[in-house]
């Protein structure tokens, strides 16, 4: 099987992971804490489309909730989470109000990063 990962994530690891001298580790850190990331990023874009507090939480706890019950993928050594972090940043300034230039540059900067990171 050939599969092509998209270069920011090993940037990403790679500076990390000299830092403290394990890749690996480095990798299941940086997924962990996209993790909680997106997660977090679930519950802000929840509230700011109009939800009620309660109701971003439980929105931001079924994403973590069914990662954790039904994959493997939570602090993993693999640029799933972080791509998904990007994509969700993009997504929580698409959705924020005043919808400006700013913000739609915002979105789309992060939005190019995310398929930098994992293109899926």
């Amino acid at each position: 099987m050939i599969d092509n990962y998209p270069p920011l994530s090993f940037y990403l690891v790679g500076a990390l992971g000299r830092v403290l001298g394990d890749y690996i580790f480095a990798g299941r850190i940086i997924s962990l804490l996209s993790f909680f990331f997106v997660s977090f990023g679930i519950f802000a874009a929840a509230r700011r489309m109009g939800c009620k507090h309660f109701g971003g939480i439980v929105r931001g706890a079924l994403y973590a909730g069914g990662l954790l019950v039904f994959t493997d993928y939570v602090g993993m050594d693999d640029p799933s989470d972080a791509g998904a972090r990007h994509c969700d940043g993009g997504f929580a300034a698409a959705v924020d109000e005043p919808r400006g230039m700013a913000r739609v540059a915002a979105a789309a900067l992060l939005f190019v990063l995310a398929v930098f990171v994992k293109h899926m």
